[in-house]
């Protein structure tokens, strides 16, 4: 192979490299919007700065939006989230909070706080006074509902997450069609891809090369859909 060809083949490869990347990135923000770079990077298995980099080419194509949210910068889709619920999809995003959550969706509800906190990890010695501040955060943002009987606090799921969901539903194939399009114009000549739409409304993106299916990922166009195993009529 002659040098142009060799040179050619290497532009080519690189081109498709970053097609791949760039989706991949992408694709991490469609699952956890808002979420900390380091998660991302770390998901990706790759340095925060290279994630920067395609985040910051994804806000440049206007795919993605840039705010301020607690001091960092969050990502999300285009006109995909309303600026008011950015800190509690923010908020979301936190493990612990997801971990409450699912303990009180499994017990139906009714614990009080000491139970809540006995059945969550303590890695170290301070997390009782971070959950006891959590479960206040979350009750304050109707994230869970409080009970009072004898003098006793019993947690309940409170309504906000269902309300955001069905809010948000409303948009997903306007989402959906808006990706399509903006991944279509993104991605290199060189990149082949198929687009295929699922029964749940999410967009499968097939990125392929000389007719194999190299990656193949699922594109969350509704930011809480981590949290729709706790809405019985959206539940599969």
């Amino acid at each position: 192979m002659g040098i142009g060809k060799s040179l050619e083949k290497k532009i080519e490869q690189s081109a498709h490299r970053r097609s791949v990347d760039i989706i991949s990135v992408l694709v991490e923000i469609t699952k956890y919007p808002c979420a900390k770079i380091g998660k991302i990077a770390q998901n990706l298995n790759t340095t925060p700065g290279t994630v920067r980099w395609y985040l910051k080419k994804l806000c440049n194509e206007k795919i993605l939006v840039c705010k301020k949210e607690a001091g960092r910068s969050v990502y999300f889709i285009y006109e995909q989230i309303d600026e008011k619920d950015i800190p509690v999809i923010t908020f979301l995003q936190n493990e612990d909070v997801h971990a409450v959550i699912t303990i009180i969706h499994k017990k139906g509800g009714g614990l009080s706080k000491r139970e809540i906190i006995s059945a969550l990890p303590l890695d170290n010695p301070t997390k009782i006074y971070t959950y006891e501040n959590l479960l206040n955060r979350m009750v304050h943002l109707d994230l869970l509902t409080v009970l009072k009987d004898r003098k006793m606090n019993y947690y309940y799921p409170g309504d906000r997450i269902a309300a955001l969901h069905a809010k948000y539903a409303a948009r997903e194939q306007k989402v959906s069609d808006f990706l399509v399009k903006k991944i279509s114009q993104l991605i290199s000549p060189e990149v082949q891809i198929e687009l295929v739409q699922t029964k749940r409304g999410y967009v499968i993106v097939h990125l392929t090369q000389n007719n194999k299916i190299e990656k193949e990922h699922n594109l969350y166009t509704n930011p809480l859909w981590a949290y729709s195993m706790f809405i019985p009529e959206v539940q599969p």
